[in-house]
């Protein structure tokens, strides 16, 4: 499919075109869409980097490789006009984060997520429901894998349903680590820069 063809409406693990594994086609339309996403929201992140306000995005279609360079600030940062009366403002923190569960945990929150499915005709079938599964634990498995490649760029942070709680304290201790990292580098040198936590959340989709 060309890159530049329309998004399909449907929901990737609602699609029969399009299969999970090499060659399948489904990692590819989903990357697709996370560009049609992370274009979407450069206007949201530079205004918050030229207000010096602070926001937290979450969702399945933010992909931590498109804000690589930057975690894709840096360019919004650099069309911002500066005043040339004050030193250059500093890129912004970003604490890009994967939220990730357990196979078995996995599948029975898909589960659960899918009850609400049970009117539909076609979701009755065992067969879309094993195609649901596959589709989007393709979609979790490869986030889990980068953040693993980066372990020094993008926290990955299993969670347990029934201790969210413990979850919640690890990710504002990690938040609260890496801004105090930031200030000890001496690399913000203007207060009140914007801070973006991206955190990525595979294991239920979210639109």
């Amino acid at each position: 499919m060309s890159e530049n063809s329309p998004l399909n409406p449907n929901a990737l693990w609602d699609r029969e075109d399009l299969e999970p594994g090499e060659g399948g086609g489904l990692l590819h339309e989903f990357k697709r869409e996370c560009a049609c996403v992370w274009r979407s929201v450069q206007g949201d992140l530079q205004k918050c980097v030229q207000d010096g306000k602070s926001i937290i995005m979450e969702g399945t279609y933010l992909d931590p490789a498109m804000f690589s360079d930057g975690l894709g600030v840096g360019a919004a940062h650099g069309d911002a006009v500066e005043d040339p009366c004050l030193p250059p403002r500093p890129p912004p923190i970003v604490v890009p984060i994967v939220l990730a569960m357990e196979g078995e945990a996995h599948a029975r929150c898909l589960d659960q997520w899918m009850g609400g499915w049970e009117s539909s005709e076609m979701l009755r079938e065992n067969s879309a429901r094993v195609r649901a599964h596959a589709a989007l634990r393709e979609v979790h498995d490869y986030y889990v894998k980068f953040a693993r490649r980066h372990p020094q760029s993008v926290r990955l942070c299993f969670v347990d349903p029934t201790s969210t709680q413990d979850t919640v304290d690890e990710l504002h201790s990690h938040l609260l680590d890496q801004i105090a990292d930031k200030f000890s580098q001496g690399s913000r040198g203007v207060e009140g820069e914007g801070d973006i936590c991206l955190s990525q959340v595979p294991s239920t989709p979210i639109l």
